[in-house]
C-alpha cells in the first residue's frame, strides 16, 4: 500500500495498491496490509485501517534494521580483510550506533532529574530529535540551533541570550576548536535563575 506512486508495483506477485485506490475499490475484506510509513502518519493510517476487517502490520525502523542486517551480515573475521567500511552512515542503517546508546542513556538519566513543570523552552543543536524524545509535551517549545543559519556557539551575539531552560548538544563540542568559548555560548543561551537544579545543560 503506497501513497502518491503512479507506477504499478508488485510484491511476491501481489499488486501493491495506493491507499486511496484500495479504499475506493472496496478491496479491504480479506486483505493483509503491510504498512511502511513515517511515524508521523501511523496513527492516521491505522485509524483508517481499523474501520475494515483487515489484518495489518506496521513496519518500523527497527524491523528494517533487522532485515537489512540479515540480508547484509558482517562477521568479525571480515574486519581484518575488508577494506570497505561496514557502514557509511555511522551505523544508523544497521541499527543504533553504540555511541548513541550511551548518549541516550545519559540524556534519560539527566532529564529524569529535571522538574518538567519548569521547562518551557529547549534549544538543541542541529536537530530536535532528542528534544522531542525526552520532552514530548507539546506545550514545551523546541528550537534548533543551526550553524548554517548563522548561529555560532563561539559568537555569542549570534545566539539568543538567557532564553532557554534546557540546552541539548550531542557530538558537537568535539568538533569545535575553541571549545571553551562554545561552552560559554551554550551557557549564554540558558536562563539564569537562583535555583540551578531546575535548568540544565545536557551535553555529551
Amino acid at each position: 500500500m503506497t501513497e502518491g506512486n503512479d507506477t504499478e508495483q508488485e510484491v511476491c506477485g501481489k499488486k501493491v495498491y495506493e491507499f486511496a485506490e484500495w479504499i475506493d475499490g472496496n478491496s479491504a475484506e480479506d486483505s493483509v496490509v503491510l504498512v511502511a510509513v513515517s511515524p508521523k502518519y501511523v496513527k492516521e493510517i491505522t485509524s483508517e485501517l481499523n474501520k475494515y476487517t483487515v489484518d495489518y502490520y506496521c513496519l518500523t525502523d527497527k524491523d528494517y534494521y533487522l532485515i537489512f542486517r540479515h540480508l547484509h551480515p558482517f562477521y568479525s573475521s571480515d574486519f581484518l580483510i575488508n577494506k570497505n567500511p561496514v557502514s557509511t552512515l555511522f551505523g544508523f542503517d544497521r541499527g543504533m550506533p553504540i555511541d548513541r546508546w550511551f548518549i541516550e542513556k545519559f540524556l534519560l538519566t539527566q532529564t529524569n532529574t529535571l522538574d518538567k513543570r519548569c521547562v518551557s523552552r529547549i534549544l538543541e543543536v542541529g536537530d530536535y530529535y532528542y528534544s522531542k524524545t525526552f520532552f514530548p509535551q507539546e506545550e514545551i517549545s523546541k528550537d534548533v540551533l543551526r550553524y548554517d543559519k548563522g548561529m555560532d556557539l563561539t559568537v555569542w551575539n549570534s545566539l539568543p541570550k538567557e532564553t532557554y531552560d534546557v540546552f541539548i548538544s550531542t557530538q558537537v563540542f568535539n568538533f569545535i576548536f575553541d571549545v571553551k568559548k562554545a561552552i560559554g555560548g551554550a551557557w549564554y543561551t540558558l536562563k539564569k535563575v537562583e535555583f540551578f537544579c531546575k535548568h540544565s545543560f545536557l551535553s555529551t
